[in-house]
């Protein structure tokens, strides 16, 4: 198996299509955090519009990166199920260290805009986490993804 390495090429598209996703992850968010802020209060406040926000993002992001990014020839369902088991526990820990940031610096529920500007933090930083776990795992071309192999 030919060792893989990183291409600035692949970090370039990777940065242009996880921008492209997050935008559309933050404008989900916000919209949502705007539209349901008299219905919901608390936790539910910041899960709610992070999950459908990052659902949305999670689907244009997986098909961008498949088919431009890494070129992937690994079975879409192969690949999306690895996508989908990395993207979960970022997305957890998105959550806990968001929420966790609103309650440590006292943030509250109608600060739509600092929250925004929070949430967006910590996406960043757990970009290149990400990047890596779809590089060599998800995306990576190995001989079992090649004959259609399992995870």
């Amino acid at each position: 198996m030919e060792k893989q390495k990183i291409s600035r090429g692949h970090f370039l598209k990777y940065t242009a299509s996880s921008f492209l996703s997050s935008v559309a992850e933050e404008g989900v968010f916000l919209l949502l955090t705007w539209l349901l802020g008299n219905s919901l209060t608390g936790f539910a406040l910041a899960l709610v519009p992070m999950a459908m926000g990052r659902l949305v993002s999670s689907l244009i992001n997986f098909c961008i990166n498949r088919k431009l990014v890494f070129h992937s020839q690994r079975p879409v369902g192969v690949a999306l199920l690895r996508y989908f088991l990395q993207a979960i526990p970022v997305a957890v820990l998105q959550v806990l260290l968001t929420y966790g940031l609103y309650a440590l610096l006292g943030i509250g529920e109608e600060q739509v805009a600092l929250r925004g500007a929070i949430y967006a933090g910590v996406m960043t930083a757990l970009f290149v986490v990400s990047f890596l776990a779809q590089r060599f795992w998800v995306f990576s071309a190995t001989e079992k993804a090649e004959r259609g192999g399992g995870l």
